[in-house]
């Protein structure tokens, strides 16, 4: 297992952090440019 908890969420938040900030703009972007079904 892992030997710290504090370091795996410290990672966990710097990699889901970073990638949420720039996926949901892209979401946004793409669900206004793209006519719904």
């Amino acid at each position: 297992m892992f030997r710290c908890y504090r370091d795996v969420m410290k990672m966990f938040i710097l990699v889901v952090g970073p990638l949420q900030l720039v996926s949901y703009p892209s979401i946004q972007v793409t669900r206004l440019s793209s006519p719904p079904p």
